[in-house]
């Protein structure tokens, strides 16, 4: 047995696995007052349940949204929204990480 699956005993053909993310890091550069997407996505049973955070602060306040598949978007993108975010995919047996760097230029 791996710590990628377990079967479940008495459930013949059911397996459970730890959580992966298929979309990986990457760095987004945007304009201030664009809309941006950062995507997540992820794989595991149970289902994992995604949320993101930033390293070095809060997510903007009324201005993103997490969508059920695990994208999490941001309006109206301001300087001080460029950061690190952070997708955590997390189920009961364990979770993971993904980065983005998000980078907001004023207008030229």
């Amino acid at each position: 047995m791996t710590s990628e699956s377990i079967f479940i005993l008495g459930e013949q053909g059911v397996s459970v696995s730890i959580p992966r993310i298929a979309t990986p890091g990457i760095v987004l550069t945007v304009k201030i007052a664009d809309t941006v997407s950062l995507q997540c996505k992820a794989m595991g049973l149970p289902v994992p349940e995604i949320t993101w955070f930033r390293v070095d602060g809060t997510l903007p306040s009324g201005r993103h949204a997490t969508h059920s598949n695990g994208t999490l978007i941001i309006t109206n993108t301001q300087l001080t929204d460029a950061g690190m975010y952070v997708c955590q995919a997390m189920n009961a047996l364990g979770k993971a990480k993904s980065t983005t760097m998000l980078t907001v230029h004023g207008m030229t």
